[in-house]
């Protein structure tokens, strides 16, 4: 990988940690916590290590593509791979994958579910929701983040923090 390429990556990574980071302050502030002991990072020992392009948020195996060449379905599977990894041993991650192009929004696949209510209320038939592969806005993988956040700092799961002397940079 050429030193561009990566710069590159290291670029998108803080992007997208600085697209996520207040909606999880704001979360946190809101359980009365100090939003300085969850800070989303970069992992910057994954080449030794393995794991996700980002680390602070157990539960989530975030990878981080910014490439003018899309490989979408190579990523996910890199994605989903992480997200079975030996960092959640004895739990599945979620895999989250942010790709986009220069210039272009940031775009999010994920899993989700195809199914519902068909009939736009009038309920002529609900079908059972099936897992999918989708690809969303980042508006609303952010609405969907801020629910998980919520989730996750109310669930009876450890939460993981870092010391008082973790910095912020990424």
């Amino acid at each position: 990988m050429s030193k561009m390429s990566r710069t590159k990556g290291q670029s998108g990574e803080r992007e997208v940690i600085d697209l996520l980071q207040p909606t999880l302050d704001a979360v946190v502030r809101g359980h009365g916590l100090d939003p300085n002991n969850f800070p989303i990072q970069r992992n910057t020992v994954q080449s030794d290590r393995g794991g996700s392009d980002l680390t602070g948020l157990p539960g989530l195996a975030i990878e981080v593509k910014r490439c003018e060449t899309l490989a979408i379905e190579s990523w996910w599977e890199q994605c989903t791979e992480q997200a079975m990894g030996p960092r959640m041993i004895g739990f599945r991650a979620v895999p989250v994958l942010f790709y986009r192009r220069n210039r272009t929004p940031w775009r999010v696949r994920m899993l989700g579910h195809c199914g519902g209510n068909l009939g736009g209320g009038k309920d002529p038939g609900v079908l059972p929701l099936t897992p999918a592969v989708v690809d969303v806005s980042l508006d609303d993988f952010l609405k969907w983040f801020e629910r998980w956040c919520r989730r996750w700092l109310a669930s009876s799961a450890p939460i993981h923090t870092c010391e008082t002397n973790c910095n912020r940079k990424h």
